[in-house]
């Protein structure tokens, strides 16, 4: 059966747009699982693997930023923040990212993507080594101190193919609320912002600078490139929800879009 010109056109346009869709589908399912390879080694502490799996090398501009610490450049010292994290005995950590929304370059060689997490964070101190805002009231049997939070945060991500495999490029951690266990976020915001208050002029390093605390120590982020672009105070009173991170919206190639 012979086909017309015009029909076989049309037949080989109808199969490079599914080639494309396809590979941009194959692009996406990749990058959800290298995110999701980033958390599970996240939350166990295998920052060795986050490093050397998940993390971009060798592309320009690579950078990441974690709520108001600020913005690390480049990858030795994008990959310090990590390097640096404890691992800590006894310490709980589980941050379960949804809702997300990954868009794929029409060349396929950059995505972006947003998510929500959802996480707890919890350990025992020492008496004194932790700021008494950050633990709860009571403290445990033995008379350490208990620390317990729920954490909620929102991601962007920049993720760039490298030797044929995708990694995270741009990493942005926007904080958005936390809370005690044992006491509401409103409460807890309020607390918070009354001791970033009084210490800001004590010399103290910000709280929202630490990174992790042990049960004999507080480790407190490496110090950063410049300051943090984005941050988002919840206080329960005056703040007002805005949309952070921006949705990624469809782009050909990295130069028609954003970073986050």
């Amino acid at each position: 059966m012979e086909i017309s010109e015009k029909d076989y056109r049309e037949l080989l346009n109808r199969l490079e747009k599914t080639e494309r869709e396809n590979a941009k589908n194959t692009a996406r399912n990749e990058v959800m699982n290298l995110t999701m390879k980033y958390f599970h080694y996240h939350q166990c502490f295998r920052d060795d693997l986050v490093v050397e799996e998940c993390l971009a090398k060798k592309s320009p501009g690579i950078h990441s930023e974690h709520g108001a610490s600020g913005v690390y450049e480049g990858y030795e010292h994008v990959a310090q923040w990590w390097k640096k994290r404890p691992n800590p005995p006894g310490k709980i950590l589980l941050h379960s990212i949804t809702t997300p929304i990954i868009e794929v370059a029409g060349d396929c060689k950059t995505a972006k993507g947003v998510f929500i997490l959802l996480g707890v964070e919890c350990c025992l101190t020492e008496k004194g080594i932790t700021p008494k805002v950050y633990l709860q009231d009571q403290p445990s049997e033995d008379g350490r101190d208990i620390f317990e939070q729920w954490g909620i945060a929102k991601y962007g991500i920049d993720y760039i193919v490298e030797d044929g495999e995708w990694r995270i490029w741009h990493f942005h951690a926007y904080d958005f609320a936390r809370a005690k266990f044992n006491k509401g976020w409103i409460t807890y915001a309020q607390e918070m912002a009354k001791f970033q208050k009084e210490t800001q002029n004590s010399g103290e390093k910000p709280f929202n600078m630490v990174q992790y605390a042990t049960d004999k120590e507080i480790f407190y982020c490496p110090p950063a490139d410049r300051p943090s672009t984005f941050n988002f105070t919840y206080d329960g009173m005056t703040s007002r929800l805005e949309l952070f991170p921006p949705i990624p919206k469809p782009y050909d190639t990295f130069k028609d879009t954003f970073e986050y």
